[in-house]
């Protein structure tokens, strides 16, 4: 059983691998940011670009990075999510139906060409903003493993929830193959864990103290029917999808 604090630790550590690319990446970014920020709207990203750069618009920072192949052509990509320095107007509402006041943020992927970048994905919804997660910022991180697109999300206030997404690119874009939701009181530590493949079509169900990983713990598998695989497109935003009855991811 993967507990909260595991968790927890397990995405600092992603974190300080991409505060360290970031870093190293953020006068580059800035240097050579080209595209536009309109006013009234998000910016759209140019198609193809000579350097990483060239997709950041004017008055957006990288929060994340993370380089891998995703596509599977051996040739490195990068993953990246964006925030607007701004909050600009005409913003869409979150998750509980109420206008957000925080900046917007993109999803981008690069896909490397050995001479530039093509625009691999350009997402305005999947990421949370800062004030849509309860208490504190919901975005944890992004990691890329074994080709696979790793999203983190963490929030909530005395009852918590913590969740990750996996996509993997394919010829109808990125489309997720697993999820994994956890739901736990922060007074108490009770709670459920939720592991849905959706390429086997099972999901296991854990529930028991999620603090610890200490005695007390009891695991099931269910079998799931055979659901299309949605993409970050079609899947919009996390919390949007009725698995079952007792989860939405």
């Amino acid at each position: 059983m993967l507990s909260i604090r595991m968790m927890t630790d397990q995405s600092r550590l992603f974190s300080c691998g991409t505060e360290r690319m970031r870093h190293a990446l953020y006068p580059l970014l800035l240097a050579s940011s080209t595209a536009a920020c309109a006013q009234t709207g998000l910016p759209a990203l140019p198609n193809s670009g000579t350097s990483i750069g060239a997709f950041i618009p004017t008055r957006w920072v990288p929060l994340d990075t993370a380089i891998a192949d995703l596509n599977r052509d051996a040739l490195p990509d990068v993953a990246l999510v964006l925030q607007c320095l701004d909050t600009i107007p005409g913003d869409t509402t979150g998750m509980s139906g109420m206008r957000s006041f925080s900046p917007p943020r993109k999803l981008v992927v690069l896909f490397g060409t050995g001479r530039g970048f093509t625009l691999g994905l350009d997402n305005d919804r999947f990421i949370l903003r800062a004030d849509e997660g309860g208490m504190f910022d919901p975005y944890e991180g992004l990691h890329i493993e074994d080709g696979n697109l790793l999203l983190y999300f963490y929030g909530g206030s005395n009852e918590r929830y913590s969740c990750t997404y996996t996509f993997r690119y394919g010829p109808e874009g990125f489309k997720l193959i697993a999820g994994t939701v956890l739901f736990y009181s922060a007074s108490t530590g009770q709670g459920t864990s939720h592991r849905v493949d959706f390429l086997d079509h099972t999901m296991r169900v854990e529930t028991g103290n999620m603090t610890n990983e200490g005695p007390g713990h009891t695991t099931s598998w269910k079998e799931l029917p055979e659901l299309p695989l949605r993409t970050i497109t079609t899947f919009v935003r996390p919390f949007t999808w009725t698995i079952s009855e007792d989860l939405t991811l």
